[in-house]
């Protein structure tokens, strides 16, 4: 049988959080005996130690930079970032796919594409064209500047990255659209998900509220991006008797902060400062929230359907994978009226949540990181390699 290695280069350190646990998850599940795999980053986590892993930087010296600070310096980080590529330039071989996720250089796509290497790209979120110009439409709308913060030079990389890369990994419908409309054709999109991993959860700890006062929880960054001033607007408007946990990981953005910050005073609104322990909230939480303007395949709402959570979602935060009327609601993220009504409905009706809470485990079980990494290797075998 013939071996091939897939060989990810993701330079972010690996926490095996994010989309650093993405990657990883997936990789440990799409290998089997003709399909080998190695995973290259800056470093990795002290309780990583697989064999496929592949750090750029010896644990030792890394731990030292970091120590005195000076992996923070600009001109340390870049010669990290340089040496991780140089090696896993020098690491490929003929036959080997190079399986490039974000943070990676334009100068090592060129490289790989001269020397001729199959080259698959990840695509976390949405083509940045469309970014732009669903976060231009968000700020508009709130009347404030816009402040995406992806410069036009980062369009222009972007565009020279898919048109290098031979396949391209759309975890998501959104995703793929959002190729499609920035020119790169359909036969270079391999589609695909994310998933969870069920190891991570004990669903069976599950603490609901009290039925009568059920928590909404919110999972994400407080900014405009994942809607978070009209999240507080709906909110306001539904009037119910429950709880929003707004579970932020960071600070709000200063506009967010300036204009909704009286929310936070509200009796019926938490937002936790310790916000380490992501699965503290969900065991806690009745309904999951999500509004969000621009996603890729957000792990949080894969993560909702695990604790089995009805989800209330925007086409971005749900994607394909929360059906509208099955595991929640699938709702314009502009529609703060709609909002407040599903609100109010899921707030009031026990039975309903029930009914979806069930249907949200049934579907979670079909997007395990077994079952997702199963479902790309046979992409890669069928599109890829054999292709």
């Amino acid at each position: 049988m013939e071996h091939t290695t897939v060989k990810a280069l993701y330079p972010v350190f690996c926490l095996n959080k994010g989309a650093t646990h993405a990657c990883y998850s997936l990789l440990n599940a799409m290998q089997d005996e003709a399909l080998a795999v190695e995973y290259w980053s800056a470093q990795f986590a002290p309780q990583l130690t697989d064999e496929f892993l592949r750090p750029g930087i010896p644990r030792t010296l890394y731990r030292a930079l970091c120590a005195f600070h000076l992996y923070d310096r600009p001109a340390v980080a870049a010669w990290s970032a340089r040496r991780l590529e140089q090696r896993y330039l020098s690491s490929l071989r003929d036959g080997d796919i190079a399986y490039l996720w974000p943070s990676v250089s334009l100068d090592l796509y060129r490289a790989i594409k001269q020397r001729g290497i199959t080259l698959v790209a990840e695509r976390i979120n949405c083509h940045r064209k469309t970014s732009m110009r669903v976060l231009r439409e968000a700020y508009q709308r709130l009347g404030w500047a816009p402040e995406h913060g992806i410069p036009e030079r980062d369009l222009a990389t972007e565009n020279e990255k898919m048109a290098l890369a031979d396949f391209v990994f759309a975890p998501s419908s959104n995703v793929a659209e959002s190729l499609l409309d920035a020119g790169v054709p359909e036969r270079k999109l391999l589609r695909s998900s994310y998933g969870w991993e069920p190891r991570r959860f004990r669903f069976e700890d599950r603490a609901p509220s009290e039925p009568a006062c059920p928590t909404f929880l919110f999972v994400g960054r407080g900014c405009v991006r994942k809607g978070v001033p009209w999240l507080f607007e709906m909110w306001e408007r539904a009037g119910v008797n429950a709880r929003l946990l707004l579970f932020l990981l960071g600070s709000l953005e200063a506009p967010v902060l300036q204009h909704y910050g009286r929310c936070l005073e509200r009796d019926d609104v938490v937002s936790p400062d310790d916000t380490r322990n992501v699965s503290e909230a969900y065991r806690n939480a009745d309904v999951f929230i999500f509004p969000t303007h621009e996603e890729g395949s957000p792990l949080v709402s894969y993560e909702a359907l695990a604790w089995g959570l009805p989800c209330l979602v925007s086409p971005m935060g749900g994607g394909e994978i929360i059906r509208d009327g099955v595991e929640g609601f699938v709702m314009d993220p502009y529609d703060v009226d709609l909002w407040a009504e599903r609100i109010r409905q899921l707030a009031q009706d026990r039975v309903l949540r029930e009914t979806m809470a069930r249907a949200a485990r049934e579907r979670a079980a079909t997007y395990t990181w077994d079952r997702v990494g199963i479902h790309r290797r046979e992409l890669l075998r069928s599109r890829v390699i054999s292709g």
